[in-house]
């Protein structure tokens, strides 16, 4: 899940910038089961642009496409 605070982001591999995120998996070859969207955080408070002020603030709501959207690991006895 990649998620952008503001603005429009630019997606690159390599050398090759796309300018959203559905040409980027689609040209690209990557990142094909990734989404891009609001995941619904609780709270969106940080005390910088990369570091939040609580382990509560990557708290998904209810309806985040967060919520069952990962996989389980395959377990071998």
């Amino acid at each position: 899940m990649y998620f952008v605070l503001g603005g429009q982001p630019t997606w690159r591999y390599g050398d090759i910038r796309y300018s959203s995120f559905a040409t980027y998996p689609h040209l690209s070859g990557q990142d094909s089961s990734s989404h891009c969207d609001n995941p619904l955080i609780a709270k969106r408070t940080y005390a910088a642009p990369t570091r939040p002020t609580s382990p509560t603030v990557l708290s998904p709501r209810p309806g985040s496409p967060l919520l069952n959207a990962g996989q389980v690991p395959l377990m071998i006895p």
